[in-house]
């Protein structure tokens, strides 16, 4: 299994774990990486990082005239961001993270295009996926082999014990 959608309840730890998760593997990864934004212990936005860079592109900003929730979105971030995976796909490394996949990146086709070619490439990768997207990013490519762990409470250790099988090969 070369594709991993992790996905679970709002605010359950999922990408604190898969940071986490990953500072434990010997592999060479490289991802799309999304950031809240703080501003008075609130959240104000969100962004994206690209691999190590240290630069954030915001995407999502608080706003008086919001175009999503009550945040102004730029979709040009996204576009940067199927960019950086088209040239991923060129020099892949061992394994291609995105923390996270949503609604919002749902509205760029460009992003949605880099996502489905990622997925049909033979790299393997592991997508944080919000809950209430993934009908949208499992219908994206439906001939792409997918292994859906749901991260619970309950099941927390299986579903790392899991997760280290399928992306360091001993599955």
């Amino acid at each position: 299994m070369q594709n991993v959608f992790f996905t679970g309840e709002r605010r359950t730890g999922k990408s604190t774990f898969i940071h986490a998760f990953l500072k434990g593997l010997d592999l060479d990864y490289v991802g799309i990486f999304s950031l809240r934004l703080m501003r008075d212990e609130k959240i104000s936005g969100y962004g994206l990082r690209f691999g190590n860079e240290p630069e954030v592109c915001i995407f999502a900003e608080l706003s008086d005239t919001p175009d999503f929730d009550r945040f102004r979105i730029d979709l040009r971030v996204f576009e940067k961001a199927a960019e950086f995976i088209y040239n991923n796909l060129k020099n892949p490394p061992d394994l291609f993270v995105v923390d996270e996949l949503g609604v919002i990146e749902q509205r760029c086709t460009a992003y949605c295009d880099a996502i489905k070619e990622l997925l049909s490439s033979p790299l393997k990768t592991c997508l944080v996926v919000q809950q209430r997207a993934l009908p949208f990013w499992q219908a994206l490519c439906p001939n792409c082999a997918i292994e859906i762990l749901y991260w619970q409470e309950a099941n927390r250790q299986l579903v790392s014990e899991r997760l280290k099988a399928l992306l360091c090969g001993s599955q």
